[in-house]
């Protein structure tokens, strides 16, 4: 008796998903941070976004606001009065707080097209650097020559980075340093003819 054989094929298909892309930002203190709205049609703005925040320091993710158009944002009481839906484009937090720093997942609903999708913006904010100003200490040597100190410093304790500069407005400007301490040898009957610039920079994470 003659059985037929029966042959099994067993497919695989894997499926890799797209991470998703992630819009970093920089905030300053007492400033104001705007997400832009993505995808931003004009024909078709979001009729409602809702904003989901992850502290830093809280991995819990909680709704903080809630904007439909043309209308006032309700918020949650630490954003309160500081989160706009400006424009049919973006959704700005203004008067920034050092512990607003986290990931935000906004989600849109447009309903000219009946979808829903979601954007993420991970905001760092860093407290505003003071003016700093240049000390300078000079001496002169036995020979004739200007051992000089230039300090850059600024009121406060500040996690920061150090540029240095020197030259003039006519030969224009040349990195010379990334210490807050750099030291300038000139001889001593001759005038200090260029000048010296120290800019602050806040250090990322």
């Amino acid at each position: 008796m003659y059985l037929p054989s029966t042959v099994l094929f067993l497919c695989l298909i894997h499926v890799t998903e797209t991470p998703p892309v992630i819009d970093n930002k920089v905030g300053v203190k007492g400033r104001s941070i705007s997400f832009a709205i993505k995808p931003n049609q004009p024909d078709c703005p979001p009729d409602e976004i809702t904003i989901r925040w992850k502290s830093r320091n809280n991995l819990e993710e909680i709704e903080v606001g809630s904007c439909k158009k043309d209308q006032v944002c309700e918020t949650s009481s630490s954003f309160q009065n500081r989160i706009e839906y400006i424009r049919e484009s973006n959704i700005t937090i203004s008067d920034l707080r050092m512990e607003d720093s986290g990931l935000y997942t906004l989600s849109y609903l447009f309903t000219c097209t009946e979808r829903k999708e979601e954007s993420l913006h991970n905001l760092i904010v860093y407290e505003s650097v003071p003016i700093p100003y240049i000390k300078d200490e000079k001496n002169c040597s036995s020979i004739g020559q200007y051992n000089i100190t230039l300090s850059c410093l600024v009121l406060g304790i500040f996690l920061v980075s150090f540029h240095w500069q020197k030259g003039n407005s006519k030969t224009g400007y040349q990195h010379c340093g990334n210490e807050s301490t750099i030291q300038v040898a000139q001889q001593c009957e001759l005038s200090l003819d260029e000048e010296y610039v120290c800019t602050l920079y806040n250090l990322e994470d």
